[in-house]
């Protein structure tokens, strides 16, 4: 497709997902100056489609039997499974960046995890056939995509880790200084604002909202964190590290 043709919806697909995945690729002028290197880059202008979502709806079933992959331009998705008994098990959240679908379009089984959008969410969508030219044509693209999965068979491993070896109390105290750690103030303490959905805390951590409320009101009691309905300030972060470690 020639440049002056390609729909702006695709150029801008192009640099903001190669943005996200921080893969260099310069800003196309003039087709005749291209580099096979970043020809082979821009063939997401040709690939891509686009498709947005609304909170709470389901972008990949599980058991479903389809191969596209899906990168996510923004929003968060969640990567969850029903138990026996209808429980949400929360596997993880997804944002700008990330990829999901792609043990699917790899290994040709079926969806193993549902994917919903936490919050509006926009994604480009590739084909397995359109995924695998890719891969093809660009090795950056094929090293980026393993490194998402070993990331993510590394989160994996240390969920599963924490679940067989780690207390709630413990698995809590994580969680918390996982959020506080994205705003660290001046003064050592950590602050995690707005407060979480406790409901949602509890079906990442795979229990019961009741033992999340109550390992976070014995944190307040012993003065390691404060607790308002706007934000969680935690007081003694050295203590909820140390108390968190098998």
């Amino acid at each position: 497709m020639p440049f002056e043709n390609v729909p702006p919806a695709q150029v801008w697909l192009r640099r903001s997902l190669f943005s996200h995945c921080n893969l260099k690729v310069p800003v196309m002028t003039d087709p005749s100056k291209l580099s096979s290197r970043s020809t082979n880059a821009a063939v997401f202008e040709d690939l891509g489609r686009f498709r947005e979502f609304d909170t709470g709806q389901t972008i990949i079933e599980a058991e479903v039997e389809s191969s596209e992959v899906f990168f996510i331009l923004s929003g968060q998705v969640k990567v969850m499974n029903l138990s026996a008994a209808g429980k949400e098990i929360w596997h993880n959240i997804l944002g700008p960046g990330n990829t999901f679908g792609e043990m699917a379009s790899l290994t040709g089984c079926p969806r193993t995890a549902s994917v919903i959008a936490v919050e509006p969410t926009r994604v480009a969508i590739l084909s397995n056939s359109e995924m695998l030219q890719l891969i093809r044509r660009d090795p950056d693209i094929a090293i980026w995509m393993m490194r998402q999965l070993s990331n993510r068979l590394l989160d994996a491993n240390n969920k599963l880790r924490s679940l067989l070896s780690l207390s709630i109390g413990q698995r809590v105290r994580q969680e918390l200084i996982e959020l506080g750690a994205q705003q660290c103030q001046s003064d050592g303490t950590m602050m995690i604002e707005p407060v979480p959905n406790l409901s949602e805390m509890a079906r990442r951590l795979n229990t019961e909202r009741e033992n999340v409320s109550r390992e976070v009101s014995a944190l307040v009691a012993k003065g390691v964190i404060e607790k308002t309905p706007e934000r969680i300030v935690i007081l003694d972060p050295d203590y909820l590290s140390e108390t968190s470690l098998l």
